[in-house]
């Protein structure tokens, strides 16, 4: 069991979050869009539907919140990381 918020989901339920935020995210890393852009997007794509009231929808709006700050801040592409 993984937890996401204050609910324990199944291993099945936790990587579909994880697939579905995953994508997303690796999608406006690569087109470069700017945290306020990604975040607009997230909310079309996402908010606002009556799936929303899911746990498993509402998971992966915290978990994208959560990552996209940090992997928007991230240098990208070929040797961005060098390791030494």
């Amino acid at each position: 069991m993984i937890i996401f918020g204050k609910r324990e989901k199944t291993s099945t339920e936790a990587e579909n979050i994880s697939i579905l935020t995953g994508l997303f995210l690796r999608e406006v890393v690569r087109a470069g869009k700017t945290e306020e852009q990604a975040a607009m997007l997230w909310r079309q794509r996402y908010s606002g539907r009556k799936e929303e009231s899911r746990p498993a929808v509402k998971a992966a709006n915290n978990e994208v919140a959560q990552n996209l700050k940090v992997l928007l801040h991230k240098p990208a592409g070929p040797g961005a990381r060098k390791h030494k």
